[in-house]
């Protein structure tokens, strides 16, 4: 039984961590994207079908250069619960 199912859609995942030296997760971000307009898009943007983001509290300092990286700041993520 062969099943060529064309792939409709691409979910790509970003992870932002406190910083290098024993890392704790800040915010996961989960993009999905139309596989035709990926194909059609370059070299432009291809359209965001769906987008969820969330900040997690690391319950450590964030080093700063992840926060120059990241933008993202203790304060900021210490309003998350997770």
């Amino acid at each position: 039984m062969s099943t060529n199912k064309k792939v409709r859609s691409l979910v790509f995942l970003d992870a932002e961590t406190t910083g290098l030296e024993m890392p704790r997760l800040t915010e996961l971000s989960l993009v999905a994207v139309a596989t035709e307009d990926l194909e059609r898009a370059a070299p432009a943007v291809p359209r965001v079908k769906h987008k969820l983001t969330v900040c997690l509290n690391p319950r450590k300092v964030i080093d700063p250069m992840a926060t120059r990286v990241s933008g993202l700041f203790e304060m900021r993520c210490s309003l998350s619960q997770g």
